[in-house]
Parts: C-alpha cells; structure tokens; sequence
C-alpha cells in the first residue's frame, strides 16, 4: 500500500569515507583525504581556573551549611579544587574538638562526580572527629604521609566514609527478613556507595605493587595492611579480613624487628581488630569452628614486647579471646552432644584432636596465670575506684529485678579493660566445665557457678557505670560492650541477669547506634530474649551456634549485620534434672520492642532534594525511608 520512501540526500560536511571519494567531498568538490590522528602531549587542567557563567540557581546549589564536626558553623562556598591535597590539610588545619557530633549527611553538591576535592574535606574533617578517637598514635599523622601516594587519601576516606554511614541508619520501606528487627534498617547509602569505591580504587592501586614497595619502608607497608584490615573490619567481610590478615602476618615474619622497633602501636591495633574479629565470627559459628579452630596467641616474640611497651589493651584482649576459645571448646567436647549438632563442618583450620575436659582447664590455668601478670602491670589509677567484689547490698534481687551499684573508673578505657578482665575470669572458672564433664545430679550447681556469677554481677556493674556513647563511639575496632554481656549472659544461670542484659541494651536503642564494636545491637538483644525464654521454660544454656555454616555472612554492605540468623542449635540443661539435653534447634521469634515508633500513624514529610520520606522517631532526629 505504502511505497519506501526514496533516501534523503545528505547535506552535511560529515565524510562517509567511501573509496575512492567520499559523497560528502564529491557534493563540495574538494579533494578527499583519510583522517590522521595527530598525537601531542598537553598539560590539561581537569578544572577551568577561568571565571564560568553560573546561574543563580547554581550558586544557591553550591551554598551549604558547614558540617558539624568539631569546629564552627559557618556558611561555605565549595570553590574549584585543585590538583594536590595540600589545599586539603590546609583548610583544615583548625583543630577539631573529637566530642562534637559529626554525624551530618553530607549534601549531593558534595558528591565526587560534582566536587571531589570538597567531599575530601568533608571526609577528612570526618577523619579527624570519628576515626582518630579510636586509632593508635601512629595513625594520627596518616594524612602527612599523602605527599607520597594519593593512595592514603582514598584510603581516609573509604574508611570515614564507611564508619560515617553506619552511625546514620535509614529505615527501609520493605524489610528484608522478619526474623530480626534490625533487617528494618540500612547505613547511609550515600556515603557507603562511596566508601567502597574508595577502597576499590585504593585495592586497584596497591595491586599492581610488588614486594618492593613493602620492603622498601615495612612500617609504611604495615600501615597500608593495618588500613585495610580496619575497613575490611568495618565492613564486616571476614573472607577480605582475612585475606589482608594473613597477608600482614607474612609481613611481620620478615621484618619482625623492623615492625617491632618502629611499628609496635600498628601491631597493637592489628591485635585489637583480629580479636574482635574473631569474637564476631564466633557469634555465631558452627560446633567445629571451636572443636578444630588453633590458638590465638600471638608469637611470643611480638606478644612480650606488647607487654613491655605497657599495651594493656592489645595484651588482655588476647587473653580473653584465647580463653573464650577454650571454654567453648571444652562445651563442644563434652560426649553427651557429640554427632548431634546436624551435619559436620569442613572448616580449613588448624585441626586438632578432641581433647579431655582436664586438659582445656589446664589451659585454661595457664591463661588464668597470664591475666595475674596483666593484672599485676596496672596501674592503680585504671583500677576501680571501689570494691570490685560484688556484695548482697550491691547487687540484690528485687520485686523490680536487679539492682546493680555503678562500678565508676577514672577513664573509659580504664573502665572497659577491666572489663576484659572480668570476663576472662568467668570464662575461666572451672567449676561449670568439671560439671559438665561428670554430667551427674548430685552436685550442687549453685555452688559451681558461685564464682562464675559473682564476676557476671561485676561486669553489670561496670556495664551500668559506663557512658554508652562513649562505647559507640571508642569501640570501634576493639571487641565491645555488647559482645561482652551476651557472652557472660552464657555463662551464667540467672534469669534475673539475663532480663537485666536485655532491658538494659533496650535502652541504648533510644538513639542512632544500632551497632557497637561492629556488632549488630538488634541481634545481641534477639539472642537474650531466647535465652530469657529457655530458662523461663526451665533450660540453662550452655552455648549457641548456627545451623548451617555461612561463613560468618556475606558482608555488612546496605544492611546493619553480615549474618541472618533465623534458627540456633541450643546446647542445654535441665534446671529440674540437672542433666545435659540434646542440641535442639530453635526458632528466633521477632518481639516487637516497645521502643520502637508505631509507624502505622505517623505522618509522613516528603523530602524532595534528598528524594526520601522522613518521618519523626524517637530513633532520632529524623528517619529517611529509601525508595
């Protein structure tokens, strides 16, 4: 019906390149010659220094507030950045006060793609209040070193980036899982995108190093393994910490002297982040990660120079760990649940042979002697200042439940390293493992666990006179708070101490951590809510793992815990029999917390720059609800 309409004549100077003569050159009579690229070195600036047109709504785009991080607020204009990151450290050379809240999002005007060199500000200013406070001395200066590969900026702020946006929580439309309540929530999105692509240009970059590049200066290097163990940390992926740890434990066996002269603050931290990794990963794991996992102590060489150079922090956290280890270790070797906690694990560690229960108390003996030396270097200022023997009048039963005295320190880190050593000693106490090794009724477990519980009361003490934002914001990379009482809540039997765990971690909800020492919060109170519920139904209980073994999860990104725990296997006991049970698998039931705003009323602002809902909460300020 239709006939195809005839071609279009071209009337354009483009060349179609057809031999021997293009049409274009034939239509303007001109001779056709093949294009030749013409290659020339130019120094170009990738931003014009000349004056731009801008209108005044762009202007008004670039004005923002300055962010509250420590130094004044005053009203700034982000200006072209330059080339070299000596504008950077200079225009912010102010001091910056670390106790001043620095947890402000940081506008789309800022983004890389629009200016880069302002986001760098941004984020170093974010270095100095948020990251530095929890970094060893040897990290302060990190942004000095800049002058030697840009590699160190993007390794500042991938890392500030990263830690930036977990302590800003959005709240999802859809949540992803009923399970836990913290599925309700995600980091900033904004700052976590570019973390990563931070620490992804900075794993480029170092890739393509050789060994010469470590050789060369090793401290430089270590600071570089140190930086990614930290991110990769915070992240909560335990396959690249451990790529990374194992990469720097090769790297202190070359240069052992070398890193222990020069770079023992770096170790020291290294050691901090690898126990708490590994308390992470241990909550929650499957039986055999504890039944075949190797020792953590550190090579006797590095460990006595912690020593000596009065690392208390570093030293106490090894101790700990390596009893905590034990301990469980000793649960899982136990008989009467043997072969019954579901199918076996191929873990590729370190395997061992099961050992009798009179050898982990052994061991544990000999960490026990190790925590009266460490105990013995501290000084008398980092000490309680009262008794740290809990008494009836301290700690006493109630018809409102526990009532626990604050146990008061000079300093907070005073306060949490003590609290290390309390729960080492619980987790040494031998008394409950003997009972489970003869697994008769005849002893009195009340008496067993009469040492076990006084230390649980201490740790509740010190618990109750700490100041949680004080925790949220210096335990970062060492093992936390959270991580300590849900570990002590295993070991004791009082219903009481649990519900006083749980209605006290409630209450630290009322602001915007959900996660302290990169541990998820929601998920430390489901865990207490299913031991109050075990021994409400008359069970003690022992130890908890998963089951089946993730790997420890698939990393922390977009969500506020790596792992999604929907079931545990429960090692228990019967309070009426005093006998062990066999491991059962248990449902975690979502409580609804109290705490929580009902969202079904509340009206709704819509946010049209930030293209979010915003709501009001008790949560915080605001909540931004993502599309």
């Amino acid at each position: 019906m239709y006939e195809r309409a005839p071609p279009r004549r071209k009337k354009t100077d483009i060349c179609d390149q057809r031999k021997p003569s293009c049409g274009t050159c034939l239509r303007l009579k001109r001779s056709c010659e093949p294009p030749s690229p013409r290659l020339e070195f130019r120094y170009v600036q990738p931003f014009s220094s000349g004056p731009r047109w801008e209108s005044t709504r762009d202007r008004d785009a670039l004005t923002v507030p300055h962010f509250d991080v420590g130094v004044e607020t005053v009203e700034t204009i982000c200006e072209p950045p330059s080339r070299t990151f000596d504008d950077v450290s200079a225009s912010d050379s102010k001091e910056l006060d670390a106790d001043e809240n620095a947890l402000l999002r940081m506008p789309s005007t800022l983004s890389p793609h629009r200016d880069s060199l302002a986001a760098a500000r941004f984020y170093l200013n974010v270095w100095k209040a948020q990251c530095l406070p929890t970094l060893p001395a040897e990290l302060h200066h990190l942004e000095r070193l800049a002058y030697r590969s840009f590699v160190i900026v993007d390794m500042m702020t991938a890392l500030s980036a990263c830690r930036l946006s977990r302590n800003l929580p959005q709240r999802r439309l859809i949540r992803q899982s009923a399970s836990s309540l913290g599925s309700s929530f995600r980091p900033d999105k904004e700052h976590e995108s570019l973390g990563c692509q931070h620490y992804g240009a900075v794993i480029h970059q170092v890739a393509r190093w050789d060994n010469n590049e470590f050789a060369t200066d090793p401290v430089f290097g270590l600071t570089f393994m140190v930086m990614f163990c930290l991110i990769a940390a915070s992240m909560g992926s335990f396959a690249e910490f451990r790529l990374h740890s194992n990469a720097l434990k090769n790297h202190i066996q070359i240069h052992a002297s070398d890193l222990i002269r020069n770079g023992l603050g770096l170790l020291a931290t290294w050691t901090d982040v690898e126990m708490q990794t590994w308390w992470r990963r241990a909550y929650f794991s499957r039986p055999n990660f504890h039944r075949h996992h190797g020792s953590l102590s550190l090579d006797p060489q590095i460990e006595a120079a912690l020593i000596t150079a009065g690392k208390r922090r570093a030293t106490v956290s090894v101790i700990i760990s390596e009893s905590h280890r034990l301990n469980t270790a000793a649960i899982v070797s136990c008989r009467t649940w043997e072969d019954d906690d579901g199918e076996r694990d191929n873990i590729p560690s370190c395997p061992s042979q099961v050992m009798s229960m009179g050898h982990y108390t052994r061991l544990l003996s000999l960490e026990s002697d190790k925590l009266d030396a460490w105990l013995a270097s501290v000084p008398l200022l980092e000490l309680p200042l009262s008794t740290p023997v809990p008494e009836q009048t301290v700690a006493q039963i109630t018809h409102g439940g526990l009532f626990v005295e604050p146990l008061r320190f000079q300093t907070h880190d005073a306060a949490m390293n003590f609290a290390y050593y309390v729960v080492a000693r619980i987790m040494q106490c031998s008394a409950p493992l003997m009972a489970l090794d003869t697994n008769e009724c005849s002893f009195d477990l009340d008496v067993d666990y009469e040492n076990t519980e006084s230390w649980v009361l201490t740790l509740l003490r010190i618990a109750a006179g700490l100041d949680w934002k004080e925790c949220v914001r210096t335990n970062v990379f060492t093992i936390g708070l959270t991580s300590l009482l849900l570990a002590a809540a295993l070991q004791s039997r009082s219903l009481a101490v649990g519900e006083w765990m749980h209605n006290w971690l409630e209450e630290r909800l009322t602001g915007d951590a959900f996660e302290e020492a990169n541990f998820p919060i929601f998920q430390a109170l489901d865990i207490l809510r299913l031991i109050n519920r075990e021994r409400t139904a008359g069970w003690d209980v022992l130890a908890l793992f998963q089951t089946v073994d993730d790997g420890g999860g698939k990393g922390k990104f977009g969500s506020y815990h790596s792992q999604a725990i929907t079931a545990l296997w429960v090692y228990g006991r019967c309070r009426k029999t005093e006998k062990l049970c066999k491991p059962r698998a248990k449902d975690i039931k979502w409580m609804r917390s109290s705490i929580l705003p009902d969202l079904c009323w509340k009206p709704f602002l819509v946010s049209l720059a930030s293209r979010s809902l915003i709501v009001p909460s008790k949560l915080g300020a605001r909540e931004r609800y993502i599309f």
